[in-house]
């Protein structure tokens, strides 16, 4: 949280439990605290329905997860792991 805080353009990269109905409010109330939050590319599950929060996607392409985490000089991960692009990506 104290890194968080002192972050100029902080983000959140989620999955798992992160994605049940508790996980998505507290989501929602991170978000509206400045923080970007993303959910993995690849679901392990995620919580759907009217009048829940719905975190963006952090995209498949190294090209297109660079872009959306342009800015972010701090991502913390909450049930996953850091983004890497795939094998031998160029």
């Amino acid at each position: 949280a104290g890194a968080i805080k002192q972050a100029k353009a902080p983000a959140l990269l989620v999955n798992g439990d992160a994605l049940g109905e508790a996980g998505l409010a507290a989501l929602a109330r991170i978000e509206a605290a400045g923080v970007r939050v993303f959910a993995d590319t690849f679901l392990i599950k995620l919580r759907r329905g009217a009048g829940l929060y719905s975190p963006a996607k952090l995209p498949y392409f190294a090209e297109q997860a660079v872009e959306a985490l342009s800015g972010v000089d701090l991502l913390a991960v909450a049930g996953t792991k850091h983004p890497v692009a795939f094998f031998a990506y160029p």
